[in-house]
């Protein structure tokens, strides 16, 4: 079975809206005048507003300030660490971190900026999000009644984190409701009677942010409320009027991200064309927010689509907004270190790339050079796998069968398991039988390796040959007994 990360992936249930032909690559030019046709058609339509809008004279922008945060972890031990994040869409960063005296913590006074921020206990898989807004609260005090940090957590001189705290309790139960009854639909003969009742759990969703946006009017948290939700899906010009793009504050929150996977399915036919179309519109209305050469909003916007689509395997579209979107020669703009690295890695894996190296112990303790190890074979697969997925499981026969057969013509295997339980991980390697040099960093989808290669899902496999490029990317193990057969000496 397939496991997403939870941080960073968007798009994935785009390729559910068809597999229709993918279309020609289009230039800038072409799809960029079709784009501004559709974003200038915005200002001659008429669209009725959402009842309460979140974003306020009072509350637009960015705005920075020293601000203090501190608390207590209930049943702590002395001398945890305890770790500080910012925000950046679905991804977080780590800026500080203190050790506990008993029950309580205190990050040192320092200069932030508006937005969505995290704290964890020990490790970034215990943590939570709060608001951070120095223009309004310049002391935010977190109580956790437990070491789950997300389980309880209050902020009792922050009204506008006790806002966020109940909000988020809310929106969990009807994310959590609205999941039980899709799951409930599949095998249901009742299909329509639980639409219905899944379109009640959206609406009171939206109605919830609204009451939460008239409480708290003038936050960040009621403009991030706004955002959160588009006021028309029907009409593409239309569809991102409530965001201002020249807001930097976005960038730390979740609004970006999960507003686009919403325009690509709304707008998107799953065609490799009407994607094109959606990211043309989004460039050119992300480029409208751009002020004194400040495009940090809009090389997000361009990051989210790229990676989102890369990760989701429409490698063609993520290559069509690099391309025409990002180094095309009408773009004017110098990609950041983010988009950067991003374009490095990803041209790094692609067919004729040469993908990251690895050096680590296998599960004999004997030391591993993945860029040596492949220069002894013919061709070394690279396959990503889990203990507990079961698509792997129903795959490692197949790849057991082509390592005996291809194996002493200079076929080789190295496993890197997701796994972060060193029991689990060796007896998944015993219980199905995995073929090859094993190795793991036992730190889940955190792993540097998993992020390095933009693993996203189990398995996903890269055959690399004896010159340590990447000649093949096989979904299934077949297609490499395929290769092998017409390839191997």
């Amino acid at each position: 079975m397939n496991q997403l990360m939870t941080i960073g992936v968007i798009f994935i249930t785009l390729l559910s809206c068809g597999n229709g032909a993918s279309a020609e690559k289009k230039t800038t030019k072409s799809t960029s005048k079709q784009a501004k046709n559709v974003v200038q058609s915005t200002s001659n339509k008429t669209t009725s507003p959402a009842p309460i809008d979140g974003a306020s004279e009072k509350n637009r922008g960015e705005n920075k300030g020293k601000v203090a945060i501190y608390g207590t972890i209930e049943r702590a031990r002395n001398g945890i660490m305890v770790y500080l994040y910012e925000t950046k869409g679905k991804n977080h960063y780590a800026i500080d971190s203190v050790k506990t005296e008993g029950k309580n913590f205190a990050f040192k006074r320092q200069e932030l900026y508006n937005g969505f921020y995290m704290i964890s206990l020990l490790n970034d898989r215990n943590m939570t999000t709060f608001i951070v807004n120095p223009e309004s609260e310049q002391d935010i005090q977190l109580n956790f009644m437990s070491q789950r940090l997300d389980s309880d957590a209050s902020s009792p001189n922050s009204k506008e984190n006790e806002g966020w705290f109940a909000y988020n309790r809310i929106e969990k139960q009807i994310d959590s409701k609205i999941k039980q009854l899709r799951q409930s639909r599949k095998n249901s003969s009742f299909r329509e009677r639980i639409n219905k009742q899944i379109n009640e759990q959206e609406k009171l969703k939206i109605d919830t942010q609204q009451e939460y946006i008239k409480n708290y009017q003038d936050t960040y948290l009621s403009k991030f409320l706004g955002w959160k939700t588009a006021n028309t899906k029907s009409d593409m010009a239309t569809y991102w009027a409530d965001v201002d793009f020249s807001d930097r504050s976005i960038l730390r929150c979740t609004a970006i991200p999960d507003r686009i996977q919403d325009f690509m399915r709304s707008f998107a036919d799953g065609t490799d064309g009407s994607f094109y179309n959606c990211a043309d519109v989004l460039k050119e209305l992300a480029s409208q927010g751009k002020k004194d050469d400040n495009d940090d909003v809009l090389q997000f916007v361009l990051f989210t689509m790229a990676d989102g689509f890369y990760q989701s395997g429409k490698e063609n579209v993520t290559l069509y907004i690099i391309d025409n979107h990002i180094l095309g020669e009408d773009c004017g703009m110098e990609p950041g270190d983010m988009l950067q690295t991003f374009i490095e890695n990803v041209n790094d894996l692609q067919l004729g790339g040469t993908p990251p190296n690895i050096v680590m112990n296998d599960s004999d303790g004997k030391r591993l050079d993945l860029h040596k190890y492949a220069k002894q074979g013919e061709y070394t697969l690279l396959i990503f796998w889990a203990s507990w997925c079961h698509k792997c499981e129903q795959e490692m026969p197949v790849l057991n069968k082509v390592y005996d057969q291809y194996s002493p013509d200079g076929f080789q295997v190295v496993a890197f398991s997701i796994d972060q339980s060193e029991a689990q991980w060796k007896k998944g390697i015993e219980e199905k039988d995995v073929p090859g040099r094993n190795i793991s960093e036992l730190s889940g989808w955190s792993s540097k390796t998993s992020k390095d290669y933009r693993v996203t899902q189990t398995p996903t496999s890269f055959l690399i040959d004896s010159k340590g490029k990447v000649v093949l990317k096989p979904k299934r193990i077949f297609e490499v007994d395929q290769f092998l057969r017409q390839n191997i000496k």
